[in-house]
């Protein structure tokens, strides 16, 4: 990923670390620490995205 910051926050979480890619019809959401991208989630755009799935996902990342 050439601009890792350049994603745009999730409208639902707008004060958190992760950024979102739309690429209709999906929404692809990340979170990048400064040196590495973590893909966190994928889903349909017209779902409601569940916060606490996205951190799940996040910790469980960082446990690997």
């Amino acid at each position: 990923m050439e601009h890792p910051e350049s994603g745009s926050r999730p409208p639902e979480m707008r004060q958190s670390r992760y950024r979102q890619i739309v690429e209709t019809p999906c929404r692809v959401f990340y979170r990048y620490d400064g040196l590495r991208v973590f893909l966190l989630n994928g889903m349909r755009g017209e779902r409601r995205l569940r916060k606490t799935r996205l951190i799940k996902r996040d910790r469980d990342n960082r446990s690997t």
